[in-house]
């Protein structure tokens, strides 16, 4: 029950499609991506710190985080990204590939979770492996033009996305096969 009740509430569903839909769009309009990623992900960013302020006002006793903070900060940033993009620009390749590595870091709990299940984890290695060079190589940012750089992102996101997604359906058929 613990293993599962965790599953869900990390749940990578909205992530995996996330990463597949802006690769998706990065590879195919490398042009326009960059200022239509920054709004969506500003306006994303400003209804979860919004949400993290609703919630610290909604709580019955004493708050036990700094979630009225994070929230107005996260707000801040989301209307910085969503109406400055072009500030952001200069460092897409540090955010994207920072972006990448920290996905890699989740799929490496995956594996970890793999092994504790005794169940075959070199795919999730694989793919976390995979996802840290590419980040890694976003991060060098070894492309003369922007475009060349939002198109191996997007290419690096949909691979990200494939592994994780992989990764996750492995998984819940473990998780089933064996009645967590």
């Amino acid at each position: 029950m613990g293993i599962r009740k965790g599953l869900l509430r990390g749940d990578s569903t909205p992530r995996v499609l996330l990463f597949f839909v802006v690769g998706l769009l990065l590879l195919l309009f490398p042009g326009l991506s960059w200022d239509v990623l920054c709004f969506v992900m500003g306006g994303l960013m400003v209804l979860a710190g919004a949400g993290k302020v609703y919630r610290h006002y909604k709580e019955r006793e004493y708050p036990k985080d700094y979630g009225f903070g994070i929230g107005l900060v996260t707000v801040a940033g989301g209307l910085i990204i969503m109406f400055m993009p072009k500030v952001l620009g200069g460092v897409a390749h540090v955010l994207i590939g920072f972006a990448l590595v920290a996905a890699a870091c989740l799929q490496a709990e995956m594996v970890l979770r793999f092994r504790q299940m005794k169940a075959n984890w070199v795919p999730p290695l694989v793919g976390a492996v995979v996802t840290l060079i590419l980040g890694v190589v976003v991060l060098r940012n070894p492309f003369t033009e922007p475009r060349m750089l939002m198109r191996f992102t997007g290419v690096a996101m949909i691979l990200e996305a494939l592994a994780d997604g992989g990764a996750a359906l492995l998984l819940n058929r473990l998780i089933k096969k064996s009645g967590l």
